[in-house]
């Protein structure tokens, strides 16, 4: 008796547990279901986000940013400089205007300076963004030629030899329609080799400086009439327009641009482009007083 007790007790408690079991699955299967759905839903609603904001949701996505995010997130990289007790030196990358440009010394210069920021531009992109003039021939018992000042476009064409040049506000708005990431041009003419040492090298930025062809001797070339602000070349049939002004400018030749890149105690360091000279050094003094011929004119990136 006491065993057949047992067993309808037993029979008993398992029907009683059946109900709860079912009970218990039920609600798992719901729970599940609705993290099924409601997870899918958010997650729908994550990429669509996602999609909103420009941005693409993939397996490599963390790995491999968007061409339009790299631009918008482009930073400098590393820059590479040495600096001890004597002095600094930039690791520039160098280029000869012989092999891109005959009469383009700032835009080579430029170049440099901007691969040293680890940009990847071309002649052609620089080229692009430059503000460029020229010289027409005008009907003047006094002179030949108008057009606009190299402070405000380079003037002539760089792509061949008949290109005169052009000077820091020129490339400063060149550099500012191309730098990324914060950075921006900056004229610090006026600035002495010594300061600009001191300011900018040993901060590991390299300058852009005018100075003279192979460190001679500037001597007044060519001189015509400047048209106004903001015209850089006469049509040819309004050669004696208003677009003339009585201004003259005179064209310092032998001008020349390079890139400061290091000191020690006695010397300058140049990244040259003129004739494949490379890294040159000359004395603080010599250099100085080129640097002084061409007006302290000088561009660094910040």
């Amino acid at each position: 008796m006491e065993n057949n007790h047992h067993y309808r007790y037993d029979q008993h408690k398992h029907r009683k547990r059946i109900p709860v079991l079912i009970a218990v699955a039920c609600c798992c299967i719901g729970i599940l279901f609705a993290c099924l759905k409601f997870g899918a839903f958010y997650l729908g609603k994550s990429v669509e986000a996602s999609a909103s904001k420009g941005e693409v949701l993939s397996e490599e996505s963390s790995e491999t940013p968007s061409e339009e995010a790299g631009a918008d997130d482009f930073s400098p990289g590393n820059i590479s400089w040495e600096k001890d007790e004597n002095g600094v030196h930039l690791d520039v990358p160098y280029l000869d205007q012989d092999d891109l440009l005959p009469s383009g010394c700032e835009l080579v210069s430029s170049l440099m300076l901007l691969e040293y920021y680890h940009y990847s531009y071309t002649v052609d992109d620089i080229i692009d963004n430059l503000d460029m003039g020229n010289l027409s021939e005008i009907d003047d018992p006094n002179y030949d030629y108008a057009g606009p000042s190299p402070e405000e476009c380079f003037v002539g064409n760089p792509l061949n030899g008949d290109g005169f040049g052009c000077f820091p506000p020129v490339i400063q708005k060149m550099m500012n329609r191309i730098l990324k990431g914060g950075q921006q041009a900056v004229d610090t003419s006026g600035e002495s080799l010594d300061d600009l040492a001191k300011q900018y090298l040993d901060q590991g930025k390299p300058v852009l400086v005018w100075t003279t062809i192979l460190w001679g001797t500037a001597y007044p070339s060519d001189t015509w009439l400047l048209t106004k602000p903001g015209v850089y070349s006469i049509p040819e049939e309004d050669v004696s327009s208003s677009l003339i002004t009585n201004q003259t400018y005179t064209w310092p030749a032998n001008e020349h641009c390079v890139v400061f890149v290091g000191y020690d105690e006695d010397n300058f360091y140049f990244n040259d482009p003129y004739a494949d000279s490379g890294t040159v050094a000359y004395s603080k003094e010599q250099a100085n007083q080129c640097y002084e011929t061409m007006g302290y004119r000088s561009l660094a990136v910040e």
